[in-house]
Formats: C-alpha cells, sequence, structure tokens
C-alpha cells in the first residue's frame, strides 16, 4: 500500500475545484426534487430520446450499471419513462421519456442549461472555449493514465 502523505497543492486545488463544481449541480438538481445521479440520467435520455438504451447511459456517463438501474427504475416508478423493445437488439431495451418525463425534464434541464449559457456569457465565450478544450485533453491525458495504473 502506498506511503500515506500529504497531497500537492495543485492537487488539493484541483480536487476542490472539482467537487465544488459537482456541489453546484448537486445543489442545482436537489432544488428540482432529484439528486446529481438522477439529473445526469434524466439529461442523457432527454438528449437521446429516440436511441437511449441503460447500456448508453452506462458508457456515455461512465456511470456504475447498478446505480443506472436504480434510477431507471426510480423513473418508471415516477411514470417518467417507458421501456420499447430495441428491434436492432431484442435483448436491450429503448427507454423513452412520457408525457410527465418530459414536462418533468424540461423544467430542470432547460432552466439548467440557462444558468449554464448564462454562466459562460459571465465567464467569456473565448475564455469558456479554451477552458472546455483543455479540459477535453486533461480527459484524455487523464485516461490514458488511468489506463497505465489499471490492476
Amino acid at each position: 500500500m502506498p506511503e500515506e502523505k500529504k497531497p500537492s497543492p495543485w492537487i488539493e486545488a484541483y480536487h476542490s475545484s472539482l467537487f465544488k463544481l459537482l456541489g453546484i449541480y448537486e445543489e442545482w438538481s436537489r432544488s428540482y426534487g432529484i439528486n446529481l445521479y438522477e439529473y445526469v440520467i434524466l439529461s442523457y435520455i432527454y438528449d437521446h430520446q429516440e436511441r437511449c438504451s441503460h447500456k448508453d447511459i452506462v458508457r456515455e456517463r461512465l456511470m456504475p450499471s447498478r446505480l443506472v438501474d436504480s434510477v431507471l427504475k426510480q423513473f418508471e416508478q415516477w411514470g417518467m419513462i417507458e421501456f420499447y423493445v430495441n428491434t436492432e437488439d431484442r435483448r436491450g431495451k429503448i427507454i423513452r421519456l412520457t408525457e410527465i418525463g418530459v414536462e418533468s425534464a424540461q423544467k430542470v434541464i432547460l432552466a439548467g442549461r440557462e444558468m449554464e449559457k448564462e454562466a459562460r456569457n459571465r465567464f467569456g465565450l473565448e475564455r469558456f472555449d479554451q477552458f472546455q478544450e483543455l479540459i477535453e485533453d486533461f480527459l484524455k491525458a487523464l485516461r490514458i493514465s488511468l489506463d497505465d495504473v489499471k490492476i
């Protein structure tokens, strides 16, 4: 087991920023009566209404399958989603929002996108585009590092 020691200042700053960002989205989603994971899954379903599957959510949002299962069951109980047979792969099901689901999703997601748009404008469009490019580059580097250290 690695020796315990205080993390580097850049690690502390990076983690602090990352968790603050997640915290803002958690606070946002909670204000609409859902948690962060439900928000992430609901927004994915909303954006991919015609071709959304459990497998897509797990792959695209890097979420554990059991967590996605649990959230989808909750959404189904709330009457927000329905499952349909996937004609291309009968083992998988297509997830679609019900009328209730669309209404619920639009409230939280469209308002959230307005919040993000306003924040982007405040931050500066050019700076945001640079920021987004840097994040994508860092994610690629982080993925390579993860693959290098995986057991």
